[in-house]
C-alpha cells in the first residue's frame, strides 16, 4: 500500500491508508483477542494488559493491539526506535522466544478457527453453509 505522509505526495495513498484502517478496526481486535486467550498457558492478564494498555503507542489505530497483546503475552518489549516502544519494562525478544512465539500465533490461529466454524455449524443457515464446512473439516 503506497502512504507516503510528506508532500508532495500525501494524497496519493492517503485514502487507502484510511480505508485500511477502516477495514482492519475490527479483524486487529480479534486478533488481539485470539491472542490473549492463547495465553491461557503462558501470561494472559499480562497479555491483556498491556494489550489494554499499549495499543495506542503504534501511529496505526489497528497494529498496536495484536502487537501489544502479544509482547505482554511473551513479556518482551517491542520497539521501533523513534516511533514507539510497547511494553517498555519488559526485555528484548531473544532468539530462543522464536518458537514460544510461534506456538502462541499458532493457538491463536487454531482458536479463531475453531470459533468460526462452530458458529458456521450452528448456524441454521442455507446448506451452502454446511457444504463449505464439510470441505473444510474432510480428511
Amino acid at each position: 500500500m503506497i502512504g507516503y505522509m510528506e508532500p508532495p505526495y500525501r494524497n496519493l495513498g492517503h485514502v487507502p491508508a484510511k480505508l485500511d484502517d477502516i477495514l482492519n478496526y475490527i479483524p486487529a481486535r480479534i486478533s488481539a483477542l485470539m491472542i490473549i486467550l492463547a495465553a491461557t498457558t503462558q501470561r494472559p492478564i499480562e497479555a491483556l494488559n498491556c494489550a489494554r494498555q499499549e495499543h495506542n503507542k503504534t501511529p496505526s489505530p489497528n497494529s498496536g493491539w495484536p502487537m501489544a497483546a502479544a509482547a505482554g503475552a511473551l513479556r518482551v518489549r517491542l520497539e521501533k526506535p523513534g516511533v514507539y516502544t510497547i511494553n517498555p519494562t519488559a526485555t528484548s525478544p531473544q532468539p530462543e522466544q522464536i518458537a514460544q512465539t510461534v506456538k502462541l500465533v499458532r493457538a491463536a490461529s487454531m482458536i479463531l478457527i475453531a470459533l468460526v466454524t462452530t458458529v458456521l455449524y450452528l448456524t441454521p443457515t442455507t446448506s451452502a453453509w454446511h457444504g463449505l464446512l464439510s470441505i473444510l473439516i474432510s480428511d
